[in-house]
């Protein structure tokens, strides 16, 4: 036998018997074998998926037994919202975000605690940045008369207009002797991420502030190009938590529990509750870890804070 012959035997014998090992499925990093704890992520599963839906058919976000296994494994091991703070904030960073949902009051009433919770872990923070527009300055000044205590809570909101500038934010700031800073602008989303991180990373940069905390929506924290990785690209550290509301009866307010194209959606829960939710490294691993029809998986986010929904009237 030649050695081309002998050669092409050696490969078909290989080709064959690679055909008959199991397929070990997508490599993952060292840190992300172990966070992921054995549980099937990178293939399509239709169980749990109503006839015609697009989990049937496709991996990722809209699988609906990936994300049974996914949710069901948080609720069987929640942390103390507490815990969950101190483990998610990084004693280095210099901003700390919370994702929310504009829609939802029930997280930004929770803010105080939460805020609490972060100035005990970093008490440099001074600053509390808000995605509000101040093109002329003029909130900014209406925040300050009223942390200075010479304006009222009813004038402030009618100069604000802000869904997250809420009285209980600003007195929880009055109490601790922060600053609270518009940083937002008009655009789209992308020029807007830019003009707000200048903003924060200007502040930092001229020490007006030492350490920050930013409520803002969670496309600005968990998209591409966010606010969150723009600041860590000058070098400036960062903990993002994820601010959820336990609803599941309305989709359009809580899509991000409440599936209508899964058969099973996660119960209603009764206290707050809190998960570490960074399970995974990469690009790739973010969007095969399902919990989110919205922009940004809650793997996008170092923690996930469950809120309570307020009952339907």
């Amino acid at each position: 036998m030649g050695t081309g012959t002998l050669l092409i035997a050696l490969l078909v014998f290989g080709q064959a018997h690679a055909a008959d090992a199991p397929d070990a499925g997508p490599t993952l990093p060292p840190a992300a074998e172990k966070t992921l704890e054995k549980w099937p992520i990178a293939t399509p599963d239709p169980a749990g998926c109503k006839d015609g839906a697009a989990g049937a058919i496709a991996p990722g976000p809209e699988n609906c037994g990936i994300r049974k296994r996914y949710l069901e494994s948080k609720l069987a091991s929640p942390l103390k919202v507490e815990d969950a703070v101190d483990a998610a904030v990084d004693k280095n960073s210099k901003v700390v975000f919370f994702g929310e949902d504009h829609l939802f009051p029930e997280g930004r009433r929770a803010y105080p605690e939460l805020f609490g919770l972060v100035k005990k872990k970093l008490p440099e923070v001074d600053c509390i940045f808000l995605e509000c527009k101040d093109p002329k300055g003029t909130r900014q000044k209406a925040i300050d008369r009223y942390l200075a205590g010479k304006g009222s809570y009813p004038a402030l909101k009618d100069a604000m207009g802000c869904f997250n500038s809420t009285q209980s934010l600003l007195d929880f700031a009055k109490s601790q002797h922060l600053k609270v800073i518009p940083v937002d602008t008009e655009g789209g989303l992308d020029p807007r991420n830019e003009f707000m991180t200048d903003q924060i990373a200007k502040r930092l940069d001229a020490s007006a502030c030492h350490k920050g905390i930013m409520p803002v929506g969670k496309r600005h924290v968990s998209g591409e190009r966010s606010i969150a990785d723009r600041l860590k690209a000058k070098g400036i550290g960062v903990s993002s938590l994820n601010v959820q509301t336990s609803e599941r009866e309305d989709e359009d307010m809580g899509n991000e529990w409440y599936r209508p194209d899964c058969d099973w959606n996660p119960p209603r829960q009764k206290e707050r509750l809190g998960f570490l939710t960074r399970d995974a490294a990469g690009p790739t691993m973010e969007k095969q870890l399902v919990p989110t029809q919205k922009p940004g998986s809650w793997n996008r986010f170092d923690a996930t804070i469950l809120i309570p929904a307020s009952p339907k009237p």
